[in-house]
């Protein structure tokens, strides 16, 4: 195992036991982790370099804040839960924001506003744990290559979004399935 994807489209109140031993397993595996959603509330658990992929709500309750102050300085608040939890957060919006805890923070701003849709997070969780994935080597040797590597799933997720979205509303489907040619055009 290279990397793990823990928390997407879960809610912690309603985890089954299954799930929760399988979360709780990939916590404790040094390996890097992409904590989303419905584990972000463990991530003190995991012993791997941890990036966090909350919306503004979720990072709300992580901070224990409002997320109307999270909003107002976005950058701000991603940058303090990365120092607070040592670890790169990717705070996902119509603007991204990455943080890592030494201070550093990315911007990316290629996706369209209907990039809120249902489980489109989930996909870029999921773009991020093939990243770290197939970075491992690097992680291993440079634990800060994690936030540029978030940074670009945020810009692989982003303009797959426009792809899909063409000026209006898509499926996360749509999403996935305009990941390749992005890929495929950027590596030429």
């Amino acid at each position: 195992m290279q990397a793990w994807v823990v928390g997407s489209g879960q809610d912690p109140e309603t985890i089954d036991d299954v799930a929760a031993a399988a979360r709780d397993r990939a916590l404790g595996d040094p390996v890097p982790i992409v904590i989303d959603a419905g584990a972000l509330g463990f991530v003190e658990q995991a012993t791997g370099a941890r990036v966090l992929v909350p919306h503004a709500g979720e990072l709300a309750r992580l901070l224990h804040r409002e997320r109307d102050a999270i909003a107002a300085d976005p950058g701000a608040s991603a940058l303090e839960a990365a120092e607070r939890f040592g670890a790169v957060v990717l705070l996902k919006g119509s603007t991204s924001y990455v943080a890592d805890a030494g201070g550093g923070l990315l911007e990316v701003a290629c996706a369209p506003a209907w990039t809120a849709t249902a489980g489109t997070g989930d996909a870029l969780a999921g773009v991020l744990g093939a990243l770290l994935a197939t970075h491992a080597l690097e992680l291993e040797a440079d634990p800060g290559c994690a936030a540029p590597l978030a940074a670009t799933a945020a810009v692989l997720h982003g303009l797959a979004a426009q792809r899909a979205s063409r000026g209006g509303p898509f499926t996360v489907l749509g999403l996935c399935a305009e990941l390749p040619g992005v890929v495929r055009e950027l590596l030429t």
